[in-house]
Formats: structure tokens, sequence, C-alpha cells
């Protein structure tokens, strides 16, 4: 009763998280057209706002396919689609997405890596999916003019990928839960902070479906993920 009674919480707290997420981009989209059509924003002014609209379409679509995966990964029916790729490639492309984002809180991007071709054997949509989160929650928590330290090491035939944010810390008790449907670490610092609690819960679900491990690591001021995938090219 007591798991019924958590399980019925998180589904309403996920409702009311969906809610007011899609309810923010949506002013905004609807607020700067009306002000483009009326001309109360000018002309020269035209191509700003319409970014920032296009900024929050995007991120209502990343929430959107988050919802629509959750069946998906829950159900277990996802089944790797598995190619050769280079890792190293899709962390840059990824970055390239979010250059806006990274200039805009001034955030420093130290990518390295011990081989210039990383080349794992995974299904990459997926893959490129758990970067993709990885770096949007870096981001998220990761303080104005810090640094987002990305490394891609090889070991016993694996690439370790990981990713480390300065800022904020997630508690050993918060780490317990972090992996949840639904689960935003500390819900009144999460109020400014876009998502629906679904982002790692999907991470971790694709790492699993690979057989691979993903972990992490927090103290008091910078958060940890990592993971490994099977490296072709050792």
């Amino acid at each position: 009763s007591v798991e019924l009674e958590k399980q019925d919480r998180a589904r309403a707290d996920f409702i009311a998280n969906v809610s007011h997420d899609l309810r923010t981009p949506l002013t905004t989209i609807m607020g700067y057209v009306r002000g483009i059509m009326d001309e109360t924003i000018p002309p020269s002014m035209q191509n700003q706002y319409l970014g920032v609209t296009l900024s929050e379409a995007e991120r209502m679509q990343h929430m959107i396919e988050n919802n629509l995966d959750l069946s998906k990964y829950e159900s277990g029916n996802f089944v790797p689609n598995m190619s050769s790729f280079n890792l190293n490639e899709i962390v840059r492309s990824i970055v390239i997405t979010m250059e806006k984002r990274i200039r805009e809180k001034n955030i420093v991007i130290d990518f390295k890596y011990e081989k210039s071709e990383n080349i794992v054997e995974a299904d990459e949509s997926a893959i490129y999916r758990v970067v993709q989160n990885l770096l949007d929650n870096a981001l998220k928590f990761a303080s104005i003019g810090s640094e987002i330290e990305i490394s891609i090491t090889n070991k016993n035939g694996f690439a370790v990928f990981s990713i480390k944010n300065y800022g904020s810390s997630i508690s050993e008790e918060e780490q317990k839960y972090i992996w949840d449907r639904y689960y935003k670490a500390d819900s009144s610092r999460s109020y400014h902070k876009k998502g629906t609690g679904l982002g790692l819960y999907i991470v971790k679900s694709i790492i699993n479906q690979h057989n691979q491990e993903i972990e992490i690591k927090s103290d008091d001021n910078s958060v940890e993920f990592s993971f490994t995938l099977n490296l072709t090219n050792c």
C-alpha cells in the first residue's frame, strides 16, 4: 500500500509537472508570435525573438519525446538496433546543438578522449539520446561561468563515457531515487529547472538494455555520471 501510494503521488506530480512545463513554453511562443504579428516587436528584433520561439518549441518537442518513449521502455519492447559508430562524433554533434544554451550560461566544455575515434557497438540513436539527456541535465544544474567536463576513456575493451558539472550536488539519499520515473531531485530547487523527471529513467533504461553499467558520483559541488559501451576498435 505504501508503494502504491508513492506511485499515485508520483503520477500526480508528473501530471502537474507536464502541465506546468508545457504551459510555460506555450505561453512564451504565443506571446512572441502575437508580438510579431501585431508589430509590438519591431522588425529589427523579430529574428531574435523567433530564435527564442524556436528554442522553446524544441524544448517542448524534447519533453514530448520523453513522454512518448516512456511506455516503450516500461514495457520492455525496446530492442537496441546495434551498429558501429564513433562515440566522439556523437558528443561533438550534441554539444553543437546546445551551443546557444552553453553560451548563455558562459559554460566551458572540456572534452577529452584517449582515441581520436572511439568506435562502439550500440544503438546509435539511443546512445545519442543518452548523451543528449546527460548534457541537458548537466547544463541545467551547472553554475553560470563554470565548466562541464566530458571524457571518453578506454578500459578492458570498454569505452567509459563520463560527464561532470560543477555547482550542485546530489545527496546519497537522493541518489537512491535519481533513476526513478518522475523523480526530480530537490523539488524546491527543481521548480525552475525544466523537465518532467523522465530523462534519467530513460537513460538508465537504454544503458540497461545494452547490458552496460551506469553510475553517479557526487561531492559537495559536483555531479558526475558515467556509463560503459563495448569498443570495437580496442
